[in-house]
């Protein structure tokens, strides 16, 4: 079984497909601060694990949500990483990795923009 599967395994048997709703929402909410749009990184925590999030969204479906109250013919598309579990240090290490790089794009862009 490739990583992919893994995840998309992982999301569908342990979260609630009302819950991914709530988190794509989420994301879609923070889009315009975001500093990766028309992407947006997110991550949810289930248990001891964590899955890393993208959302990207086309600028014709963020027009058509924004100009019909959320309703569009569009779709976007999230993305999920396999969990990490941070109770293992290998996992943990892979997160704090993550966690730095986006920390360093976020302040680049900080520093850049403003």
């Amino acid at each position: 079984m490739t990583k992919k599967c893994d995840a998309e395994n992982f999301i569908h048997t342990h979260i609630d497909s009302r819950v991914l709703g709530q988190h794509g929402i989420q994301l879609l909410l923070e889009l315009r601060d975001s500093v990766f749009s028309p992407r947006i990184i997110g991550v949810m925590c289930i248990g001891t694990q964590l899955v890393f999030t993208s959302l990207r969204v086309g600028v014709e479906h963020l027009q058509e949500i924004e100009v019909n109250n959320g309703i569009s013919s569009h779709q976007s598309t999230i993305i999920y990483t396999q969990p990490y579990d941070f109770l293992l240090d290998a996992d943990r290490r892979k997160i704090y990795e993550a966690l730095f790089w986006f920390g360093v794009v976020q302040g680049s862009a900080k520093g850049f923009c403003y």
